[in-house]
Order: structure tokens, then sequence, then C-alpha cells
């Protein structure tokens, strides 16, 4: 018996989308929504109403999920710039830097950020 072709996504990757959602739209492409929110650990819906735009609430999770598992970057508020997921959670965990004003102000931003990898884990368990 002859493997059924899956149907073509009925969403696209667009310019304007981020680089987490990017990355999420190209592995739904290459294996299945299934596939990759197994990967990610969420529902099918839900990786479904992400990458149709119809997601209801904050995709917050999601976004810091699919860059943890798929990797990418992430884009930090503070420096108004892209930066790894390693260079975000080394400038939000530690101690308070004392010796430069401007890490120190990168470190105050990320205590509130929303993207804040320690916030984020305590918001999922």
């Amino acid at each position: 018996m002859a493997k059924r072709a899956r149907p073509a996504p009925k969403f696209a990757i667009l310019p304007d989308d981020p680089d987490w959602l990017r990355q999420l739209k190209d592995e739904c492409i290459r294996t299945s929504i299934q596939e990759a929110a197994d990967r990610l650990g969420f529902g099918r819906t839900t990786v479904s109403l992400v990458v149709h735009g119809k997601y209801p609430a904050p995709t917050t999770n999601v976004e810091n999920r699919v860059i943890e598992i798929f990797g990418g970057l992430v884009p930090c508020p503070h420096l108004k710039r892209s930066i790894t997921a390693d260079e975000c959670k080394r400038a939000s965990i530690g101690a308070m830097p004392t010796n430069s004003s401007d890490r120190l102000r990168h470190w105050t931003a990320c205590q509130t950020c929303p993207l804040n990898p320690a916030k984020v884990k305590e918001l999922t368990q």
C-alpha cells in the first residue's frame, strides 16, 4: 500500500513573521503540525492556531519553547535586536553586575522581561 501524500499546508512563511514563527512554520512544513507539536510538548490544536495566526492568547510560551527546541534567536526588547537564547539566559541570570552600567541596565531590564527564561520556566511549571 502506497503512503498517502500529506496535503500542502494552508499557511505561508511571511516576510514579516518573527524568526521563531518562521522556524515553527518551517518545521510544520518539513514534518507536520502534529510532529512539531509533539516535539514542543504542546497540543496539535495550539500549534495549528499559532501557525495560522489565530491563537487567542499571548504566544510567549510557544515562542520560548520553539527557540529552546529548534534553536534560533530571541528578540531582546532592551537591546532592540535579536540575541541567541544562550546570550539571553546569561544576561538574565546570576548576580547583579556592579562593574558595568550597561550590563546593569541590561540585567535590570531582564528581571521584568516576559521572555526571561527563568520566568517562562516558572509559568510553564
